[in-house]
């Protein structure tokens, strides 16, 4: 017995390699309840108590890279370094008004190993 295409595709059978089947339905196998959102605090002002103290200080970051071969200023990196200071919580930003940024390179010697060094400095 034959059928045509649209009677077996009203069905729910597919074409695939050559054969007409008809897919199993999946099951989910671990059902989970929807997460619950958490409620909106609202826009409001904070109170004097939750104001956050205004830091006045300003750091010296400085980073040293020491090659075998030395690179070009510009392509030592070290907005890199800078960002996982402030993303480790080390300085509060890299703005220029706070923070100044040092770089420079020293040629090592053969044998030595090639690494990176992040110092960072409170100036005031």
């Amino acid at each position: 017995m034959h059928y045509n295409e649209q009677f077996l595709k009203d069905r729910g059978f597919i074409f695939t390699n050559g054969v007409w089947c008809k897919p199993k339905p999946v099951k989910n196998r671990h059902p989970r309840t929807p997460a619950k959102l958490e409620s909106n605090p609202g826009d409001g002002t904070l109170v004097a108590a939750q104001a956050e103290v205004r830091d006045s200080r300003r750091f010296l970051v400085r980073v040293t890279s020491f090659r075998k071969r030395l690179l070009d200023q510009d392509n030592l990196c070290e907005k890199y370094h800078v960002d996982c200071c402030r993303y480790a919580g080390i300085i509060p930003g890299d703005n220029p008004e706070r923070t100044r940024i040092e770089v420079s390179q020293e040629k090592v010697g053969k044998g030595e190993p090639e690494f990176t060094r992040v110092e960072v400095f409170v100036t005031e």
